[in-house]
């Protein structure tokens, strides 16, 4: 009987009984079992490495340290860049003629700043008398 061979395209006469044959579609039926059997240990490997590394993370163990920084972190995103409550305390005693300003406190402040930058530019001031 003509069969086409469909990995060559070629025609040829390929025997349904025989000794090559049958040793030849056998040893194919072997590999092709190892195969899935290799496929199927694969798979419960890469379950058994993805359980493993979910009970690992679930082990995880956070530093007093990094506790105080996620909780500063989460204040610092709580806290309005705004302080509407002064700026409206603020306003209204300006309105109103209440607002003061201290020149005095002002110029002290003004000086005190320059001192400290003065000194983190060259810290060797700060010890001069």
């Amino acid at each position: 009987m003509a069969v086409k061979n469909v990995a060559s395209g070629s025609q040829g006469v390929v025997p349904r009984t025989g000794g090559a044959a049958n040793d030849r579609s056998a040893e194919l039926k072997d590999v092709s079992e190892a195969q899935s059997a290799q496929r199927s240990q694969n798979a419960q490997a890469g379950y058994s490495k993805a359980s493993a590394a979910r009970n690992t993370a679930a082990e995880v163990n956070i530093s007093p340290k990094a506790r105080e920084m996620a909780l500063a972190n989460r204040v610092v995103k709580e806290t309005p860049d705004v302080r509407e409550e002064k700026i409206a305390q603020l306003r209204k005693m300006v309105q109103d003629g209440e607002y003061k300003v201290d020149a005095g406190r002002i110029a002290d402040g003004m000086l005190r700043e320059a001192m400290k930058d003065e000194i983190s530019r060259r810290p060797e001031v700060a010890l001069e008398d």
